[in-house]
């Protein structure tokens, strides 16, 4: 069962799988600095690309930082650029990153960063696999200290990825419990009966995530890191 969210919702489970795939200490852009005051040698570059089933966006987003993936947020200023494939990534004060956002699902792509000194790093995403949750999902679950063992619609997990089932009380969703996997080859995720037994009865929000992520790229000697997301769409069911 689906149905349509609230964007203001929405945006709450996007800050949290910001700081969970970023690794950010802050998501407000309220000490970002620009990248002019800094040695571009030592800028550490992270890119994300994510495909949001639920809203059917691609979206392909850097963040600049000083000296590691925990420095302090740099805006690029004039003269450097950012870009996913061939679109222009502005930049979005509310979660520190710079951003290109595209409608409907887009296999991947390459980001192009090119600094103040001229230099220019590419590093290509690649089409990240499907995850779904299964049509058959119950509609209702206990909080009987049960726990569920949820088996996807897509491929079993290769080298490199992991799997993320977030669970979140639909009235709000900074009250969530999740989960995660990581074994080459796995094929499910579980949730424990003490996890759902700490959100409250009533409406419940169920997400997949699954996401790839390497270090070998294309950066500064500040160091970067490549992720990608596929994000599916939202499950609803009954906390009883």
């Amino acid at each position: 069962m689906t149905r349509t969210t609230h964007p203001l919702l929405r945006l709450c489970l996007v800050s949290i799988l910001a700081v969970l795939c970023l690794g950010m200490e802050d998501t407000t852009g309220c000490e970002s600095e620009s990248s002019a005051n800094v040695e571009q040698e030592r800028i550490h570059t992270a890119y994300w690309f994510v495909y949001d089933a639920e809203g059917d966006t691609s979206h392909g987003r850097a963040q600049f930082r000083l000296g590691s993936a925990v420095g302090t947020t740099l805006l690029l200023a004039e003269g450097a650029s950012a870009r996913f494939e061939e679109r222009s990534m502005g930049f979005d004060a509310l979660l520190d990153w710079h951003d290109a956002t595209f409608a409907g699902f887009v296999p991947g792509g390459r980001f192009t960063y090119t600094d103040l000194e001229g230099n220019t790093f590419v590093n290509a995403a690649p089409e990240p696999a499907p995850v779904e949750v299964p049509d058959d999902f119950p509609a209702t679950l206990a909080r009987d200290g049960s726990s569920i063992e949820l088996f996807w619609d897509g491929p079993p997990l290769a080298p490199g990825e992991s799997m993320e089932v977030v669970a979140a009380h639909d009235a709000n969703r900074f009250e969530f419990v999740r989960s995660d996997v990581r074994a080459v080859g796995a094929e499910s995720v579980v949730l424990s009966g003490g996890q759902l037994a700490d959100l409250p009865r009533g409406g419940t929000v169920l997400t997949l995530r699954r996401w790839w992520e390497t270090q070998d790229v294309e950066a500064p000697e500040g160091g970067g890191v490549l992720r990608t997301t596929y994000q599916s769409r939202e499950a609803y069911f009954t906390l009883d």
